[in-house]
């Protein structure tokens, strides 16, 4: 009984294998199967329902990164486009042929990114126009942080480092901090003695893909105002206690102290 139970969970490991898997980014791919069914005129593939029906996955709290459609047209001139929000991608066309449209092989595949980029709140839908053959739809799914976007910092010193985590807005702050140190130190002639690295994603309060990033120089002086009078954006009484022991040692070294903040 024992060895019948292990040869069932290898299989349905197997399976599980066939419908599921992660790519070297750490995505999860996970594959919706619909078998070669036909879809005529306008229809609309519901993506979130199809992921709890059958795999249990509730979708809330992952990105939508792309949708791979695998299938065909009758005479080639079938579309489909992904829908995430109220954003919708520009159509892509699934090839065939009459000859080949009943036969159980010859589908094609398509890549869709998410039109919203790194925002994938409302409906995920994929759009088909035409005489359609589905085979499958693989989703390129990312874990997000629940509850809106996070902001990593990281201090790097030749003994170790510490990671703490802001709010995006407070974020933006020591960005903007950051800059306005750089362009006073560089008008006041100060000599640095360590750099300061901040980058992260602009675009206002939806993030974006407009990429920005500054580069400050301290003096002693300079870098401890820095976080001292920016001490609010930190989350930890404790993570205080580790950056001042770091800030002490990048000083004592004279090594580079590195700061770099994300969106998620």
């Amino acid at each position: 009984m024992r060895k019948l139970f292990t040869s069932m969970t290898l299989v349905a490991a197997a399976v599980w294998g066939l419908t599921s898997s992660a790519d070297a980014l750490g995505r999860e791919r996970v594959q919706l199967s619909f078998g070669g069914q036909q879809f005529r005129g306008q229809q609309t593939i519901k993506l979130r329902q199809k992921l709890r029906q059958q795999h249990g996955i509730v979708s809330q709290g992952r990105q939508l990164v792309a949708a791979v459609v695998v299938g065909k047209s009758k005479h080639g001139m079938g579309t489909v486009k992904l829908k995430v929000g109220g954003a919708l991608s520009y159509a892509q066309t699934l090839d065939g042929y009459p000859s080949e449209f009943n036969r159980g092989g010859n589908f094609y595949r398509v890549r869709i990114q998410n039109p919203q980029s790194y925002n994938s709140q409302g409906v995920w839908q994929l759009k088909l126009k035409g005489n359609i053959k589905i085979k499958k739809v693989v989703l390129i799914l990312e874990d997000n942080f629940v509850g809106g976007r996070r902001c990593s910092a990281e201090m790097q010193t030749r003994r170790g480092r510490t990671i703490d985590t802001f709010t995006a807005r407070n974020c933006r702050r020591a960005m903007a901090k950051c800059q306005n140190d750089l362009t006073r130190r560089q008008n006041n002639g100060q000599n640095p003695f360590a750099s300061c690295q901040v980058s992260g994603n602009g675009g206002g309060n939806g993030g974006g893909n407009n990429y920005r990033q500054w580069t400050c120089t301290a003096t002693d002086t300079g870098w401890e105002e820095h976080w001292w009078r920016g001490g609010h954006v930190a989350t930890n009484r404790n993570v205080n206690v580790a950056r001042r022991l770091a800030l002490r040692d990048c000083k004592q070294s004279h090594g580079n102290c590195r700061v770099s903040c994300s969106q998620n």
